[in-house]
């Protein structure tokens, strides 16, 4: 189904390598205004914050709830799977 809405989740915490380079990344990412994606930063160390089973480290990058990248993928590469997502 083409088009179909697309949640791409970004697991961060305080302090830790990357996650300074993962909150940008969810920035440019919302910033390009991809059509059909909504863009979650979600902070683990914030209270009621939800951590899945597959979310073991940090930055994770979560498209519709299966992992797409442990660590900071290069941006170009994460906007193609993004679009690519309809196409699997």
């Amino acid at each position: 189904m083409a088009g179909r809405p697309k949640l791409l989740q970004i697991f961060v915490i305080p302090f830790c390598f990357g996650c300074d380079v993962a909150m940008t990344m969810a920035e440019s990412i919302q910033n390009q205004q991809i059509a059909n994606v909504y863009v979650q930063l979600i902070d683990l160390s914030e209270p009621g914050a939800i951590k899945p089973e597959t979310v073991f480290a940090v930055p994770t990058y979560l498209l519709d709830g299966k992992i797409v990248s442990l660590g900071n993928p290069e941006e170009p590469w994460l906007v193609d799977r993004i679009m690519r997502a309809d196409e699997e």
